[in-house]
């Protein structure tokens, strides 16, 4: 019998771009190996791709099938799949996998420490620390 391998986050962008499906590729991954690689059931998923196929049906289903909201309207007919904000009617807008957004980087608490002065009460005195910088540059210049 053939051992199940899970996919890595490209595999399931891929399939959902190639079958044009409307499905969170992000949030399927972070869903089935949260549980293991079980359906809702328990049961061991054996198939990745079939459970793709389940989900995006159940979304049509649902009505939850989106437009990706990329250039001027209707120019890209890719379903969208990773949602981005709202428009300004408040309606929610949605990217496909050729347009997804690029998420921005984090920086780690140790670099931002570094630039910023937490004072007791938890707050960031920004201006103190502008202030000194400030004075300590003056005082180079004289």
């Amino acid at each position: 019998m053939k051992r199940f391998k899970p996919p890595t986050l490209e595999e399931i962008e891929q399939y959902v771009a190639e079958k044009k499906l409307c499905i969170d590729p992000k949030f399927f991954l972070e869903f089935f190996e949260e549980g293991n690689w079980h359906d809702s059931r328990g049961n061991p998923v054996k198939n990745w791709k079939q459970k793709i196929l389940t989900w995006h049906r159940q979304q049509i289903d649902r009505g939850g099938a989106h437009r990706c909201s990329h250039g001027s309207y209707g120019s890209c007919k890719n379903p969208g799949v990773y949602p981005v904000g709202k428009d300004r009617d408040g309606h929610p807008l949605y990217r496909c996998i050729k347009h997804k957004p690029i998420e921005k980087p984090v920086l780690p608490k140790n670099m931002t420490e570094n630039l910023l002065k937490v004072v007791p009460d938890g707050t960031i005195d920004v201006n103190n620390e502008r202030n000194k910088q400030l004075k300590r540059l003056k005082g180079k210049q004289l």
